[in-house]
Parts: structure tokens; sequence; C-alpha cells
């Protein structure tokens, strides 16, 4: 007996809805779905290799541009975790202080002060589990704020 027309409609559309969901998962074993992820939030994105051969992504937030940064790959591929980074060039440079100062009350970025005394802002994820896309962008809007508050503080 052949099912009636509205429920053989609603399981395709359960079945398109399923489908959808998957494919809006991020993780870094697929780059192309973080590309996705943060173009559908807004932001700019473009898929590039660092030096070692591994995926890294370009962008921009809160004016500034970062990158994301692929880790623990296997030759270029199934990369397990990302970091979000930014540094900027200064002319007054931030004391280790002024960093420790910033770093205890954050969570999840974590600045730093590289060999020429510049700061740097980083926030991991570990992305070797899909996320969903409302997760991830959760997380970028913390990345969002944190850029704009740490340029802020020490970018003059």
């Amino acid at each position: 007996m052949p099912l009636p027309t509205p429920i053989v409609a609603g399981l395709a559309a359960s079945m398109l809805t399923l489908t959808s969901a998957v494919a809006a998962d991020v993780t870094a074993t697929r780059p192309d779905s973080l590309i996705a992820a943060l173009q559908n939030a807004g932001y700019q994105a473009k898929l590039t290799k660092d030096a070692t051969g591994d995926p890294m992504i370009e962008s921009r937030a809160a004016g500034f541009r970062f990158r994301v940064v692929f880790f623990g790959c296997d030759n270029g591929a199934n990369c397990n975790q990302v970091v979000f980074a930014a540094g900027f060039l200064t002319k007054e440079k931030p004391t280790l202080q002024d960093i420790n100062d910033w770093n205890y009350d954050k969570a999840l970025s974590k600045g730093a002060i590289d060999k020429d005394g510049d700061p740097h802002l980083r926030a991991g994820l570990w992305l070797q589990q899909p996320v969903s896309e409302d997760y991830f962008k959760g997380f970028l809007e913390v990345w969002d704020s944190s850029l704009g508050e740490f340029a802020k503080r020490f970018v003059k």
C-alpha cells in the first residue's frame, strides 16, 4: 500500500533537513566546512597553505586580519584542531605583565609577545569531531569580540 502524499512529502522534507544539518557541521578534517561557516557568518575566508603545506585560512574580524592555522594534520589533510591567530606590529610594546593581566580574565583567547615585543592573540578550537555551525558561530562571536578588545588595548 503506497504512503499518502503528505507523509511522503514530510519524510522527504525531514531527510532534506537532516542532510542540511550534516552538511553544516564544521570540522578541521574538512577545511571547506570552516570556509563555508566563516562565509555564512559574514566573514571573508580564503583558503591557502602554510609553509609546511597544511591548510590555512585568511580572514578579517573587528577590522583586523587574522589566520586560521590548522594543526595535527597528516601531510596537509585530516587535521584535528585549528588556531585563530592575529599579530600586530606596534610602536608601543606591551609588557609581559600587560599580557598576563589580559590572559588572567580570558578563558578562550590568549595573548603573547613575540621576539620583537609585538602582541599576538590566539584562540584554539579542537575540531577533529564535527561541531554545529551554530556552535562555531558562537566561537566566532567570542573571537571577534576578543580581537577587537585586544587591539583596542594593545595596538597603539
